[in-house]
């Protein structure tokens, strides 16, 4: 997953996952709902999936997104 300026959240399938799906790479415009959440519309699915930003007590920054935490990385 990469948040690229627009908003937008551009997410990459990898690994033998990848072999399976048509196109790898998909852009979603990010909707501002509240500070640190925004909202990302798939087009095959009736229902907005909401992006969240947080950060844990030690300091770690994280997105979470379509049931998954992931790390940010610079």
């Amino acid at each position: 997953m990469e948040v690229l300026d627009g908003p937008k959240l551009r997410t990459t399938v990898t690994g033998p996952i990848a072999d399976m799906v048509p196109e790898t790479t998909h852009e979603y415009p990010m909707v501002a709902l509240a500070e640190n959440l925004f909202l990302v519309h798939e087009s095959s699915l009736r229902t907005w999936i909401p992006l969240t930003f947080y950060q844990l007590p030690t300091g770690e920054r994280y997105v979470h997104f379509g049931g998954r935490a992931t790390p940010k990385v610079s």
